[in-house]
């Protein structure tokens, strides 16, 4: 019994290795650099931009990978399970906890979903939407899927 066990826990953490870095693997090269899409002749916020986000998340890695994209200075509040910045957060918004939570305190905006912060860093910050359509829809079909 206690094989079966050990043999269960490893196949559950090969499984959990490969959901982990699948998102990475479909999404090669987002968030390495800073993209054309960088607009440096509109004004730079000059307070930086902060996101509520953990590593484990798939949503909260695609704002990241923006914010490095976009090269805009932003404050990581690590907000994982069992965190007092989840608690914090949740107190800040009356209740949810849900990340990834952007507050840019340079536009008065507070906002949850990946997708609508995304929509806005590049709308605020950028010169256009998103460069890779592809990729966009891969992310957008394939990652709900690697959900724990």
């Amino acid at each position: 019994d206690d094989e079966e066990g050990q043999l269960s826990s490893s196949i559950m953490s090969f499984v959990s290795d490969v959901t982990s870095y699948m998102p990475s693997l479909l999404r090669v090269g987002r968030g390495s650099q800073v993209c054309t899409a960088a607009d440096s002749t509109r004004d730079r916020p000059s307070k930086p931009i902060i996101l509520y986000s953990y590593e484990g998340n798939q949503f909260c890695r695609l704002v990241r990978e923006v914010l490095t994209e976009l090269d805009l200075v932003y404050g990581l509040r690590s907000a994982g399970k069992e965190s007092p910045r989840r608690q914090e957060l949740s107190t800040m918004t009356g209740g949810s906890s849900q990340c990834p939570f952007l507050i840019d305190a340079n536009t008065d905006t507070q906002m949850s979903e990946s997708a609508d912060i995304i929509r806005y860093l590049y709308k605020t910050y950028g010169r256009w939407t998103p460069p890779n359509e592809f990729l966009q829809t891969v992310s957008k079909v394939v990652t709900p899927t690697l959900q724990p």
